[in-house]
């Protein structure tokens, strides 16, 4: 990929006048960099997806009141997989293994 010779420019925000401000729909903030509110480190000059997250990750200590609950289809498949679970108890482990066919969940 070719480098840049010089530095992207900042965005540049023109102010509104009153009488725009009355008729255009409400405007977002305007950050002065795309980086504002991370904390700095290598992941800013190099793809560093690891860097990033050690430096700006933030536990959630919520509960779990902002998910949806589960469709049907969820439910079905759910209800599917524990049946299966049980048959794999029940058989006292896995239920088959295909060994031709190199594969993961992942």
């Amino acid at each position: 990929m070719a480098k840049l010779s010089k530095p992207a420019q900042k965005a540049k925000v023109t102010p509104i006048t009153e009488e725009q401000s009355t008729s255009a729909p409400a405007t977002t903030q305007t950050r002065e960099s795309a980086w504002e509110g991370f904390e700095k480190g290598p992941w800013m000059k190099e793809v560093n997806v690891r860097d990033f997250i050690h430096r700006n990750y933030t536990l959630y200590t919520g509960d779990s009141s902002f998910l949806a609950p589960p469709t049907e289809r969820t439910l079905t498949l759910w209800k599917q997989v524990l049946g299966l679970y049980q048959q794999e108890l029940d058989k006292g482990g896995v239920l088959d293994a295909d060994t031709h066919v190199v594969g993961n969940i992942a």
